[in-house]
């Protein structure tokens, strides 16, 4: 990431009131790099206002949280949910830059500025309100929370373990557990584990038991995919109205 875009990127939000969301039920990259970005933004601004809203959370996500609060307890995963857009002046958009795919702003004309960071191409969709010159849309990253880590390591700010277990959780699952990522996310994850945090500890907070419906959901995918061989290809087409993603 240049540094006079971050440089850019910051001074632009110096002295506003801030506003961070994400996509529509939240996965955990989009969930844990705005709490994370938060942290960053109160301590990068001192006494400068910072509020985090999201529409909802995945299931998985949902389940994270649980595990985690046993854990840490003391964490504050509190975030806004009804709020009302006129009291900001700049809204943060984490790990999407389509408009799209944030229900709370559906059928909106926003006239508030919106910045997006995201690890995703870029879908070369133009919105008026989007300062479009300090967004920070890498794709070189495996997930959105590396990209907020590095913003943190190039201010010097600590993160406390807990924001250090949430990140990782983040750059694991949106890396696909390193099947997706690279050598930087290797370096990133080695970054913040440290010697401070095991991360088989991680791992047992990621292990999630699926419900019988989405088992069923599973074993009826199977039982009605077709298979398609194109060259070398096998595809597998099913249809189902839930577990979409699970099933595929």
């Amino acid at each position: 990431m240049l540094n006079s875009k971050k440089e850019d990127f910051l001074h632009f939000l110096k002295g506003k009131n801030l506003l961070i969301t994400t996509h529509d039920l939240a996965d955990l990259d989009g969930l844990f790099s705005g709490i994370v970005l938060k942290y960053f933004f109160e301590s990068y601004f001192p006494n400068q206002n910072v509020f985090l809203t999201f529409s909802g959370l995945s299931k998985s996500t949902k389940s994270f949280v649980d595990k985690f609060l046993i854990k840490f307890p003391q964490f504050d995963f509190s975030f806004q949910e009804h709020i009302e857009l006129s009291e900001f002046d700049v809204i943060v958009i984490v790990d999407s830059n389509n408009l799209e795919q944030i229900r709370m702003f559906n059928n909106l004309d926003l006239e508030i500025p919106f910045v997006f960071i995201d690890h995703h191409l870029n879908l070369q969709k133009s919105y008026p309100g989007n300062k479009f010159s300090l967004n920070l849309i890498l794709n070189n990253f495996s997930s959105t929370s590396e990209i907020v880590l590095e913003l943190i390591d190039d201010s010097n700010i600590h993160l406390p373990i807990p924001y250090r277990y949430l990140l990782v959780s983040a750059i694991l699952t949106d890396s696909g557990f390193l099947k997706h990522g690279n050598t930087q996310s290797i370096r990133n994850l080695s970054k913040i584990l440290k010697d401070q945090i095991e991360i088989q500890d991680i791992f047992q907070l990621l292990e999630r038991d699926q419900d019988i419906s989405e088992k069923i959901a599973r074993i009826k995918a199977l039982q009605r995919v077709k298979l398609i061989r194109i060259k070398n290809w096998l595809i597998g087409i099913s249809h189902l109205s839930s577990f979409t993603a699970s099933a595929a």
